[in-house]
């Protein structure tokens, strides 16, 4: 269900940074931030008899106001899926450094070098309120059959913010001389949450991701008038999602009355592969 009572998420930052520029050197730059994030947004499931019973804490319209918007007659064990703020802030820290030169000063034709180098070092942790559906027992039937009931467990899970990588890389190198310019370019996102679930195996996670690109231009003998080529993603590297699976549970041992558990390897298990098309664009262009 849409939710009208979501609130937008705010953020305070603080930043301090150092530039030093020299002919040689050319720009380098370091920053280091930190970042409060209020009200973050996420999606969770509670059932459709207790939304109200957490309208209040995670601001979600009640269920009245579901069977009023919606021309359905929902089930008491209905999952609702709803987007939410998280009552607990998350917080960002890292430090970024940035190099932007030209070798202007060696040889030809090394002197036509530019490069530019961009690396960014980060950590963030957010405490998710998480809604969880499940069925508990409650009491025996005239048979002597256990009876269960709806409920909805609140849980807390602590990790990384979502979508936001601990690494990101970008390297520019190119040449500039005369009426040539060229540029090839890399760029890695390291691996980010994408979705957090009550049960691990469930949470969903990107691995790393890389990107080439290039781009080349050449002004031709008429003034104003130039040919490039560009390419996006040239290597064609794929994007692959991953979930953490456990071939079999936890082992329970007990001995003496004390109860040891064994937690069991987790196996990192493959769930997609997505491929962005390689594209090349040839240009011709000219300016007046």
């Amino acid at each position: 269900m849409g939710n009208p009572l979501l609130r937008p998420t705010k953020v305070q930052n603080v930043d301090l940074i150092l530039s030093v520029f020299s002919n040689k050197v050319g720009l380098f730059t370091i920053n280091g931030f930190y970042k409060e994030l209020k009200d973050v947004i996420y999606s969770t499931t509670v059932y459709y008899d207790q939304i109200s019973k957490f309208s209040n804490d995670i601001s979600i319209p009640d269920s009245a106001f579901l069977q009023n918007r919606f021309n359905y007659q929902f089930s008491k064990t209905d999952n609702v899926n709803v987007t939410i703020n998280n009552n607990n802030k998350a917080y960002i820290r890292g430090i970024e450094i940035d190099w932007q030169t030209n070798f202007w000063y060696l040889p030809e034709p090394f002197n036509s070098i530019v490069l530019d180098v961009n690396y960014t070092k980060s950590a963030s942790h957010l405490d998710y309120l998480n809604l969880r559906s499940l069925q508990v027992r409650d009491g025996v039937d005239i048979h002597n059959h256990p009876k269960f009931k709806d409920s909805t467990e609140v849980t807390t899970y602590s990790g990384r913010l979502l979508q936001q990588a601990n690494d990101v890389i970008n390297v520019a190198l190119g040449v500039d001389y005369k009426g040539f310019s060229g540029r090839i370019s890399f760029n890695m996102r390291g691996n980010v949450l994408n979705y957090v679930n009550v049960r691990p195996e469930q949470t969903s996670y990107t691995g790393n991701i890389l990107r080439w690109d290039f781009v080349i231009k050449q002004n031709l003998p008429v003034d104003g008038l130039s040919l490039s080529l560009n390419g996006t993603n040239i290597f064609h590297n794929a994007i692959r999602s991953y979930q953490d699976y456990k071939l079999k549970p936890d082992q329970q041992i007990t001995t003496n009355g004390v109860t040891t558990i064994i937690p069991t390897p987790v196996t990192q298990n493959l769930v997609s592969i997505l491929y962005s098309p390689t594209v090349f664009q040839l240009n011709l262009r000219y300016t007046f």
